[in-house]
C-alpha cells in the first residue's frame, strides 16, 4: 500500500491537549524534559496499529507497566509493543474511531513521567477491496479419488468474484521453445501486465470458462476460498491453464480482462496501468523429479494420483535455443537417463528445459532454477554443484543461542564419493553478524572425516547471524558453511490456568475462571487478558456415536465470534472472563464455544490455552444414521435409517412421536446471459418429499425407520 494511500484512507486528530511548542534545536537531548513527538499509524496487515513516538526511548522489559497507563475509548483490548521511543498499540479494529488517553505516569527508560496527560484521536477507515490468488503457481492432479484439489482465492472485503479460464495450446507450440534466451511460461508469475495478456490471449491460449463465485466474506479481513479448477471444467482436461480472478463489482469496461477479450472481435485499446492477477496452472498426472550428478541427469516420472511409477513417457531435454538435445523414454520403473556430456552445453546450447509427455498429458521442469541441495536443510556450505574435490558439511546443535552460551558445531568432510577425506587440515573461520572474522580455529582430532567444535560465546557478544566457514585454503572460497542467530531472548516467564463451566447456555453470561502465576513462584498480578471466542459446530456430539448426522443438515452455523473482556490480574493473579455469545435460538445442530484464553506476560508475549465449552441445548437431540447392515445393491433396495434421541444432558430418552419426511434432494442450476456475450451460473438445491411418517423411541432412545429410496435422498 503506497503512503498516499495510508494517508487517505485514516484520519488522525490531535486534540488541544496535544499542542506542542517548537522545541529549541540547541536544546540538548540530556536537557529536554520527556515527551511525545508524533503518531504513526499502520494498516497494511490483518489488524491495524497506533504507535506514539517519544523523545526518548522506552523500558521494553516494562511493556505491561507502560500499557496500563494507556487507555482507549472504546474500551478494547489491544497488543502492546515497545520499540526504542515508541509504543505501539496492536491488534485494533478497521473502520473504528478510537481516543487514546495516556496518563503521566507513563514513563520513560531512565525513569521520567510526562508533565501532562496525553489525548489522541484517530480512526481506521475500512480496508481496500483485494483479490488475488495465492502461492507461485500449482502443478494439480486432474482428477483425484478423494477430495477435489482447489485453488486458493485470496480476499478482502469482496463479496463476489469473476473468474476466467484459459488454456494454454500444446507444449510443442509453448513461447520460447523455438528461439534462443526465452522459456517456457513462468509457473511462479503471478500477474500480467495488459499487453503481455493480450499477446499470449492473441497467440497461445484461449478462453474455455468463465464465471462468477459467491465468497463467504468477513468485513476487513482477509479470507481464502478454494476454487475447484479440475472439477469446473471437467474430468480428463490435463494440459496448462491460466486462470484469472477480479472483483466482481469490478465494471466489465473497466476490467482489463474483459476489454482483452472484447479486443479480439473490436478494436479496443487494452487498459494500461491495470496489472491482472492470475495464476498458471498445470493440471497433469505426470509427477516429475530431476537428480543431477556426476553421471548426469536421472528423471523419475510417478503418477500424481497413485504415486505409482509411470512407464512409456516421453522426456525430451531441450537447449535454451529451442534445439533438442536427447529424447529418452521411461522405464517400468518410470526412470530415464540423459548423460552427463548433455549438461555441458554452454550459450545456446545449454540444456534449459525438461519436456514429459504422454498422450494427452505433459509436464516440464526447469533445468536452470535453483537446485534442492543441502543448503535446503540449513547446511549453508553445500555447493552443488561441486567446487572442487571436497566438500564440508556444517550444523550446529540448534539454530539460536544467547550471549555467554556455547555454539556445538559438527563438521563432516566429504570427497566427491561421499567419503570421509583424510590428512587434511581444516580451518574454522567465525564471523560476527558485522562480517567481521572473530576468530580462526584449526579443525583437529578427525575420526571418520568429522570434527566437534565447541565455541564459547561471551557475555557481550553482538546479536544477530553469525557464520562459521569451513577453509581447506585460504586462497579459495570456503567449503562449507552455517549460520546460526544470536539473541538476548527470555523464555515464558508465566503461567495460565482457566476454569471453563461445564456447559454454555443461550443468552447467559459465560464466566471462566482465570489465574496466572510467574514460574518462580510469585502471582501473576497486573496481567492483561488477551482472549477470544468462536462459535463451532460439533461433529461428534455423543460419545460412541461417530458419523452419525445431527440436526439439520441445511441449518447454517451462525458466525458468531469475538474478544472477551476481563479485568487485569488482582494481587494474587486471578481475574474472570466474562462474554455473552450471541447464540440465536432455534438451532437444531449440536455447538460449542472454541476459546482461545491467555495473557500477555510483561514483554508482551501471549500464554494461554485453547479449551471447548459445550453449548447446552433445551430441546432432545436427534441423531440419524444409516444402519450398518444396510444392503449396498443399486437400484431401489430397502435401506434402514437408525434414529436415536437423547436429552439435553445427553442421555438416551424416549420420545413417542417423531415426524420423519424422506426428500431427494434436486439440484437445479441457473444460467444467465451477461451483458459481454457470455454465461454465468448459479445453482441450488431443492428438496421433494417422498414419504414421511411418525415413529417413537423405546426407553434407550432408539429407533429404526425402513423407507423405500433410491438416488440422493436425505431424511
Amino acid at each position: 500500500m503506497s503512503r498516499r494511500l495510508l494517508l487517505s484512507s485514516l484520519s488522525l486528530v490531535a486534540l488541544p491537549a496535544l499542542y506542542l511548542a517548537p522545541c529549541s534545536q540547541a536544546a540538548s537531548a540530556e536537557s529536554s524534559p520527556f515527551a511525545f513527538q508524533r503518531t504513526s499509524l499502520d494498516a497494511t496487515g490483518e489488524h491495524p496499529e497506533i504507535c506514539l513516538h517519544f523523545n526518548q526511548n522506552l523500558n521494553a522489559q516494562k511493556t505491561s507497566t507502560l500499557a496500563r497507563s494507556v487507555h482507549l475509548s472504546p474500551k478494547s483490548a489491544f497488543t502492546p509493543r515497545v520499540e526504542n521511543d515508541t509504543f505501539c498499540l496492536g491488534k485494533l479494529a478497521f473502520g473504528q474511531g478510537y481516543t487514546i488517553t495516556v496518563d503521566p505516569d507513563f514513563t520513560s527508560a531512565d525513569g521520567q513521567n510526562l508533565a501532562a496527560p496525553l489525548t489522541l484521536s484517530a480512526r481506521f477507515g475500512r480496508r481496500d477491496a483485494h483479490v488475488g490468488l495465492t502461492g507461485d503457481g500449482f502443478i494439480l492432479p486432474g482428477r483425484t479419488t478423494g477430495r477435489t484439489p482447489a485453488l486458493a482465492i485470496e480476499t478482502v472485503n469482496v463479496s463476489t468474484v469473476r473468474l476466467h479460464v484459459f488454456r494454454v495450446a500444446a507444449y510443442q507450440q509453448f513461447p520460447g521453445t523455438d528461439h534462443i534466451d526465452s522459456t517456457l511460461p513462468d509457473l511462479n508469475q503471478t500477474s500480467f501486465d495488459p499487453y503481455t495478456f493480450q499477446n499470449l490471449l492473441d497467440t497461445t491460449m484461449r478462453e474455455i470458462w468463465h464465471g462468477s463465485m459467491a465468497i463467504d466474506h468477513a468485513p476487513d479481513r482477509s479470507v481464502t476460498t478454494g476454487f475447484p479448477l479440475a472439477e469446473t471444467i471437467g474430468a480428463g482436461q490435463n494440459g496448462l491453464y491460466l486462470v484469472t480472478v477480479e472483483d466482481a463489482a469490478t465494471p466489465p469496461e473497466k476490467s482489463p480482462v474483459e476489454t482483452a477479450l472484447k479486443r479480439g472481435n473490436t478494436n479496443a485499446d487494452p487498459l494500461q496501468g491495470k496489472p491482472i492477477s492470475a495464476r498458471w496452472v498445470n493440471l497433469s498426472d505426470l509427477g516429475l523429479t530431476m537428480l543431477r550428478g556426476e553421471d548426469g541427469l536421472t528423471v523419475s516420472a510417478r503418477s500424481l494420483m497413485s504415486g505409482q511409477p509411470t512407464p512409456d513417457v516421453t522426456l525430451t531435454l531441450r537447449a535454451r535455443d529451442g534445439g533438442t538435445l536427447a529424447t529418452v523414454k521411461t522405464d517400468a520403473s518410470g526412470l530415464g537417463h540423459f548423460d552427463a556430456p548433455l549438461l555441458r552445453g554452454t550459450m545456446a546450447d545449454r540444456s534449459s528445459v525438461l519436456l514429459a509427455s504422454k498422450g494427452e498429458d505433459f509436464g516440464f521442469l526447469h533445468l536452470d532454477r535453483q537446485w534442492f541441495d543441502f543448503s535446503e536443510q540449513h547446511l549453508e556450505g553445500a555447493v552443488s554443484p561441486f567446487q572442487g574435490s571436497s566438500r564440508a558439511l556444517v550444523q550446529p546443535d540448534r539454530g539460536i543461542y544467547r550471549p555467554g552460551e556455547s555454539v556445538h558445531l559438527l563438521t563432516l568432510l566429504r570427497d566427491r564419493a561421499g567419503q570421509a577425506i583424510a590428512d587434511t587440515h581444516p580451518v574454522l573461520v567465525l564471523y560476527r553478524p558485522d562480517l567481521m572474522e572473530e576468530r580462526r580455529i584449526p579443525l583437529t582430532g578427525a575420526a571418520e572425516g568429522g570434527y566437534a567444535t565447541t565455541l564459547p560465546l561471551s557475555a557481550s557478544a553482538p546479536t544477530g547471524l553469525w557464520r562459521a566457514d569451513i577453509l581447506l585454503d585460504p586462497s579459495l572460497p570456503a567449503i562449507g558453511s552455517a549460520r546460526f542467530s544470536v539473541q538476548d531472548f527470555v523464555p515464558p516467564s508465566i503461567e495460565a490456568s482457566f476454569k471453563p463451566p461445564a456447559s454454555a447456555i443461550a443468552g447467559q453470561t459465560v464466566e471462566i475462571d482465570a489465574s496466572a502465576r510467574f514460574l518462580y513462584g510469585a502471582p501473576g498480578a497486573g496481567l492483561k487478558s488477551d482472549s477470544s471466542y468462536k462459535l463451532v459446530p460439533v461433529t461428534d456430539p455423543i460419545p460412541g456415536l461417530t458419523g452419525w448426522a445431527f440436526g439439520f443438515e441445511n441449518e447454517e452455523t451462525p458466525s458468531a465470534s469475538g474478544d472477551i473482556s476481563a479485568d487485569p490480574t488482582d494481587h494474587e493473579g486471578h481475574t474472570q472472563l466474562t462474554f455473552t455469545p450471541d447464540i440465536p435460538p432455534g438451532l437444531t445442530r449440536p455447538l460449542a464455544l472454541d476459546i482461545r484464553a491467555g495473557f500477555l506476560d510483561p514483554m508482551g508475549r501471549r500464554v494461554g490455552e485453547h479449551f471447548t465449552i459445550p453449548v447446552r441445548r433445551t430441546a432432545p437431540l436427534i441423531g440419524l444414521h444409516v444402519a450398518a447392515d444396510a444392503s449396498a445393491s443399486m437400484g431401489s433396495t430397502v435401506i434402514p435409517v437408525d434414529l436415536a434421541s437423547f436429552a439435553p444432558d445427553n442421555s438416551p430418552v424416549a420420545i413417542s412421536k417423531i415426524h420423519w419426511t424422506l426428500s431427494r434432494v434436486n439440484r437445479i442450476y441457473n444460467w444467465s446471459h451477461t451483458p459481454d456475450n457470455g454465461w454465468t451460473f448459479s445453482s441450488h438445491t431443492v428438496d421433494v418429499p417422498m414419504r414421511s411418517g411418525d415413529i417413537a423411541t423405546d426407553a434407550k432412545g432408539t429407533a429404526r425407520i425402513p423407507p423405500r429410496w433410491t438416488g440422493a435422498n436425505t431424511a
